[in-house]
């Protein structure tokens, strides 16, 4: 286990590929955090996962970006607390000098349990995360992306998957490779 996303993206790329990645896959797996009551149902004190940018410009907790590595599947499970500034859950190539083919992500939220994205700056969800702000405001981050090719599409493989994801103040500005541009919540390329 991993105490933050950064460490775990990062041994998932460095993992030896297998022969066939589809029989072999790499998973990282995103789990629920209950906070202080012990209960992931209630947010409110949850443990979050912080990605993006703080108020003072440095790295959140885990990781300025997420950047699903090539032939990983990325797992968010019912529950997880993802809070987001100026940031994406990313799957796929973005970069003409990396490739990142074969990357997918999976929310799996259930009816009862949604995977609930938020924005850094949102205090009632897993408490205050940024400090002092301005609070919570449409376009905080981006979203969940899945780009041409990611997950196995191209070999009727079809592993990118959302379900039951609760998301508030996402579709915002994101720089990626140092190009800024829009992304909806859920960006489809």
């Amino acid at each position: 286990p991993f105490d933050n996303l950064a460490s775990a993206l990062a041994a998932a790329d460095a993992r030896v590929p297998a022969p066939n990645a589809i029989l072999d896959p790499t998973i990282v797996r995103i789990i629920g955090n209950g906070g202080t009551d012990g209960k992931i149902d209630t947010i409110a004190d949850n443990r979050a996962y912080l990605v993006g940018f703080q108020n003072n410009g440095l790295a959140a907790a885990d990781g300025s970006e997420f950047l699903v590595p090539q032939n990983v599947t990325v797992m968010v499970d019912a529950g997880a607390l993802i809070k987001m500034r100026r940031a994406n859950l990313d799957a796929g190539t973005s970069s003409l000098n990396q490739s990142r083919d074969g990357g997918a992500i999976q929310v799996l939220g259930t009816p009862t349990l949604p995977v609930y994205f938020r924005s850094l700056r949102d205090d009632s969800a897993g408490g205050d995360s940024d400090g002092p702000s301005v609070g919570p405001a449409p376009a905080d981050y981006g979203g969940i992306v899945f780009r041409n090719d990611s997950d196995y599409e191209s070999m009727g493989v079809f592993l990118n998957y959302v379900n039951h994801a609760d998301m508030k103040n996402g579709g915002g500005k994101v720089v990626v490779n140092s190009e800024e541009n829009v992304y909806t919540p859920i960006h489809m390329e």
